[in-house]
């Protein structure tokens, strides 16, 4: 867990010297819209946030998802055993 969390922090420092490196100010074109002048430093700082928010994002989904067939399996694992137990005693 340590060594996760100065990874992210290496990674959070590199991203963060590398936008302030790269202040200078840039026209952005995304399909119908155009943004005329906007710094650099923004585009890659916002950059990384939305890629932070969509990381945690799927993380929590695959999380509860994780989760939730934990305790499917814990509520019919009693009745699949129940089921099995007697289809064992018939024979």
């Amino acid at each position: 867990m340590q060594r996760y969390i100065i990874g992210i922090l290496v990674f959070a420092l590199v991203i963060s010297v590398f936008a302030v490196q790269n202040a200078g100010p840039v026209r952005i074109k995304f399909f119908f819209w155009i943004i005329p002048e906007i710094p650099l430093v923004l585009v890659i700082l916002s950059t990384a946030l939305c890629g932070l928010i969509v990381g945690i994002l799927l993380a929590c989904f695959n999380q509860r998802k994780r989760l939730k067939g934990t305790f499917q399996s814990e509520k019919t694992a009693p009745w699949t055993s129940f089921f099995s137990n007697l289809r064992r005693e018939k024979k």
